[in-house]
């Protein structure tokens, strides 16, 4: 072996390791960037007050809440019969005229912020940004609450108008979001 291939060898050794290190320096920080990302997505959207009223929908039967939307004894009482009539289709109403109570509005404006959130996460999965087991420790818990029917949680009612009210306004990322933990391939 003469010095010349020896240093030859050296030199495309060096260079495999080296970018074999930096490619691990690049996956590693995307990794990071990806979680950084995650989490801030998370927060807002937990934080958002009709986001946080839908969590507290979902958790209880029946519960008064003040006007922030936090439980309290004094304010509206909201329950699964008006959860329940807050997720009516609004075309489907007869005269074709919506009626909602003010409750119902509440309740509603509660899931649209809850299930366009949802949306929005499975976009991010769609595009490979993310995927759902990355948002499993965040979601599953709350899609599997709303999606998997559950009658020692809700009544059937809930279930079936949750479904259709997913079905009729085209919500198709939760409709695949519920598909993934209703028969997980993670």
């Amino acid at each position: 072996m003469d010095v010349g291939s020896v240093s030859d060898w050296a030199g495309l050794t060096g260079g495999a390791l080296a970018f074999w290190f930096g490619y691990r320096q690049y996956v590693d920080a995307q990794a990071w960037k990806r979680a950084e990302f995650l989490a801030a997505e998370m927060k807002a959207f937990f934080s958002d007050a009709n986001v946080a009223r839908a969590l507290i929908f979902i958790d209880y039967s029946k519960i008064r809440l003040d006007a922030a939307g936090q439980p309290s004894r004094e304010g509206t009482v909201f329950d699964d019969d008006i959860l329940i009539r807050s997720l009516a289709i609004h075309t489907e109403f007869e005269d074709g005229i919506e009626r909602f109570s003010q409750e119902e509005m509440i309740a509603r404006n509660a899931w649209d912020a809850f299930f366009s959130g949802f949306e929005r996460f499975s976009h991010y999965v769609a595009t490979g940004l993310i995927s759902t087991k990355d948002l499993s420790p965040y979601l599953d818990y709350w899609i599997t609450r709303v999606a998997v029917e559950d009658p020692r949680w809700k009544p059937q009612q809930f279930f079936v108008s949750v479904h259709r009210f997913v079905d009729k306004y085209n919500y198709t990322g939760v409709k695949s979001l519920f598909n993934e933990v209703e028969a997980p391939s993670r």
